[in-house]
């Protein structure tokens, strides 16, 4: 009897353990369709994985980045060595499973062009060394031929750049150089006998400007210095610097000069540093004077300056 009751709670035990083992493993619909969506993000993760592997491994190999100036020669001039291997257009050689970019070349003075630039025409590092050398002890690319002259220049690469070489192709191109012809010497024209059709072979100076500076000069009596010039009415201190270097100033060619003890208030206002008011004070000066002995005594006349003095004393005279 004992027996019996142990088996039955035995099973009983079994049952229970069984129902909660299933009730732990057992998953709604819910938590199915998210399970199956995890296993689908995986999958998809590991076929990305896969396949940036693959491009990796096909990935081209670039001249700076991760082949020598040495390896990169070497595919390079491969294919001349065997016709086998497989050219791509467009700059692009395919060498086994390395892919090189090659750039085109272009127009340059091997006198003048650095080190980078003669790695992009596909020069290799000792060739460029030498060619350094050669440039740093005194010696000059004169026409394209010079270039073999440099140690171990490969016959093919140097076919390659000959259109592109700015240097004549032989020493007779050379003397046909057209020299240029040495500038033309500045015409010199003096400023007080120039008339204006004279004045308008300098340069910046056109038949207006000729004018003006034509009649400002007869209003003066003449220029004594090219500075007075800044004075014709619209002539620019960019223009007068223009101009100063193509004229040149005689004083002794002044031709009018006034008679400060003759001449009347019409005649000294006419003149561009007197003017009315000045002529006035010089006419009552003379009249309580009798008349001028010199023309430093016009220093005396209130209103007149040192500097106007010195810009007018050329222009005046006493007997």
């Amino acid at each position: 009897m004992q027996f019996r009751n142990n088996f039955h709670l035995a099973k009983k035990r079994k049952q229970y353990l069984n129902k909660t083992w299933r009730d732990y493993i057992r998953f709604s619909a819910r938590e199915r369709s998210g399970i199956n969506a995890l296993l689908l993000i995986i999958a998809i993760q590991c076929i990305c994985l896969l396949i940036l592997q693959q491009w990796h491994l096909e990935m081209p190999r670039y001249f700076s980045e991760e082949i020598s100036n040495t390896e990169k020669w070497q595919l390079l001039t491969a294919e001349d060595q065997n016709p086998g291997l497989n050219y791509h257009p467009e700059s692009v050689k395919t060498f086994g499973n390395v892919r090189l970019v090659v750039e085109e070349p272009f127009p340059f003075n091997p006198n003048e062009i650095d080190n980078e630039a003669w790695q992009k025409l596909g020069m290799a590092e000792s060739k460029i060394r030498t060619l350094r050398k050669y440039l740093n002890n005194g010696g000059k690319f004169r026409i394209k031929s010079d270039l073999m002259k440099v140690y171990g220049m490969e016959e093919s690469l140097y076919n390659k750049l000959f259109p592109f070489i700015l240097l004549p192709d032989s020493i007779e191109s050379v003397s046909h150089i057209k020299k240029p012809e040495p500038e033309a010497r500045i015409r010199i024209l003096e400023l007080n006998t120039s008339d204006s059709a004279a004045l308008t072979h300098i340069k910046g100076i056109g038949p207006v400007f000729a004018g003006r500076i034509v009649k400002y000069r007869n209003r003066l009596g003449g220029f004594f210095q090219i500075s007075q010039l800044k004075e014709v009415y619209g002539l620019s201190d960019t223009l007068f610097d223009v101009i100063k270097v193509q004229l040149e100033v005689d004083s002794n060619q002044i031709q009018k000069k006034i008679n400060i003890n003759e001449s009347g208030e019409q005649d000294l206002a006419s003149h561009p540093y007197i003017g009315k008011k000045m002529a006035k004070l010089i006419i009552n000066y003379r009249n309580q004077h009798q008349r001028f002995s010199g023309i430093e005594e016009l220093r005396n006349i209130p209103l007149l300056n040192e500097e106007n003095f010195r810009k007018l004393a050329p222009y005046l005279k006493t007997d």
